[in-house]
């Protein structure tokens, strides 16, 4: 009977370790449209992406504070429900002053508002088209339109790593309404 109680206790500590970080929740505060993204450790997104909605977010979570349980922090984007996670091209995250917060260890800390809440952009590419694939092993990422679409985007943020439960944040839903305004607001796209 004690081996077995020590089997469990060791399994059960065994599974806690392979937990990931939880990454806070957002919620939206506003969408707007502009036509580049501040630099990254990626490089640079192609010129042909055109347009981003910028969405703006803020949680009592800072992401830098958590750097050290995390090697980088990334976006999954995709219409509601988030059940294709490479189903919009997404960007970020960002500190609401355009710092790279994509790898949160190597970012300088942040300071919270006045209201004691951390602010964020991410950004989302408005329209692709399709491409075919390069490269063996490439992703075919789909093409799509926020434009007319008026569906719910809903994005989350997450660290890889080889947890059993991954790091990732409550998933951030931006209201159709507010992706409807931010792009009727916008200008016209330049031809590319």
């Amino acid at each position: 009977m004690e081996k077995a109680q020590r089997l469990t206790l060791a399994l059960t500590s065994l599974l806690l370790t392979a937990c990931g970080q939880h990454l806070g929740s957002y919620a939206v505060q506003q969408a707007r449209v502009v036509t580049q993204i501040p630099p990254s450790h990626l490089g640079s997104p192609s010129p042909s992406y055109g347009q981003y909605l910028e969405i703006g977010i803020a949680s009592k979570t800072s992401l830098t504070s958590i750097g050290g349980n995390v090697d980088a922090v990334y976006v999954d984007a995709d219409f509601c429900p988030l059940s294709n996670r490479n189903g919009l091209i997404a960007f970020g995250p960002y500190g609401d002053d355009g710092q790279d917060l994509g790898l949160p260890r190597d970012a300088k800390p942040l300071r919270a508002g006045t209201d004691g809440l951390f602010r964020y952009r991410l950004y989302v590419v408005i329209a692709y088209t399709a491409q075919r694939a390069t490269a063996s092993g490439q992703l075919p990422l789909p093409t799509y339109d926020l434009k007319g679409s008026n569906r719910d985007l809903c994005l989350r943020l997450f660290a890889p790593g080889y947890n059993l439960i991954k790091s990732r944040s409550e998933t951030i839903r931006v209201p159709a309404e507010i992706v409807s305004s931010a792009l009727k607001g916008a200008p016209a796209p330049r031809p590319t």
